[in-house]
């Protein structure tokens, strides 16, 4: 073998090697971030609904978050129902925290200034520049994991849990809300309540499925809304719908049809 044939040799090896590397690396830096993700998860679910703000803060603290102040009320004279605005009303909070994780930027904001970061944007530029189809297999789905807190009269008065993952065909996402009262008058009274709509992304549409309950609800209740399938985070075939992501919930909901106000339920195989 001639001179240049060993150096190409070399070359292509050291290219494979690099590539195997960057690979495992990266798969390595997304099962820590899911790792973390799932932790400030499971951190939040312990906050209570009329907590003190301080005993937040080491938990916002922990997982770099920030706080944002709510957006105002409009007049109530613009509202078509005024008793649904006073009832939105009694329930509107002074400021939120945000806590966010996400390993290539979808959600993650600088704490500082609430805007996405530099290194955000160039790992977005370096995720768009793969194709959808091949960004499981080397790593690079697209997720995020939020987590927002709502304080008035420096007490908690809501505590949101959110994920969004790209799906195989769609993106999926997963929303439970523990809070002292029902999001709309109409529902006031009910411990546990779910619900479905449309998401819009950047580069796609798809489906989220949205569960609030209070105080009152029960300890399955509780454990269904909070519960998804944290392998779609990291799954090289990725999820795909209701089924994949809230198996649990989907259970519950077929089982409880009185639920208000109920989703398009699925088949799920």
């Amino acid at each position: 073998m001639s001179h240049r044939s060993h150096r190409w040799l070399r070359l292509a090896i050291l290219a494979l090697v690099l590539a195997i590397a960057t690979w495992g690396s990266l798969w390595i830096y997304v099962y820590c971030e899911a790792h973390r993700a799932m932790s400030m998860i499971a951190d939040a679910a312990r906050v209570q609904v009329g907590d003190s703000e301080a005993s937040i803060r080491p938990l916002v603290k922990r997982y770099g978050g920030f706080l944002r102040t709510a957006e105002p009320l409009p007049p109530r004279e613009e509202a078509q129902d005024k008793r649904e605005y006073d009832y939105r009303k009694n329930l509107w909070c002074e400021r939120q925290y945000a806590l966010q994780v996400s390993p290539f930027g979808l959600l993650t904001l600088d704490s500082d200034t609430g805007r996405p970061r530099r290194i955000t944007w160039a790992m977005w530029d370096a995720v768009r520049a793969v194709s959808v189809r091949w960004r499981a297999p080397i790593a690079m789905r697209v997720w995020g994991a939020d987590i927002d807190v709502a304080i008035r009269g420096g007490r908690v008065q809501w505590i949101s849990a959110m994920v969004l993952v790209e799906g195989r065909t769609e993106w999926i996402g997963h929303i439970s809300t523990f809070t002292r009262a029902m999001p709309r008058r109409v529902l006031q009274g009910l411990p546990f309540v779910s619900s479905s709509g449309s998401l819009s992304m950047g580069n796609g549409g798809g489906t989220v499925i949205e569960t609030s309950f209070t105080q009152e609800a029960s300890a399955e209740q509780i454990r269904v809304a909070r519960a998804f399938s944290a392998g779609c985070l990291t799954s090289i075939r990725g999820c795909d719908g209701f089924c994949d992501l809230v198996p649990c919930a989907i259970e519950y909901l077929k089982r409880h049809s009185e639920v208000p106000p109920g989703i398009d339920l699925p088949v799920c195989h």
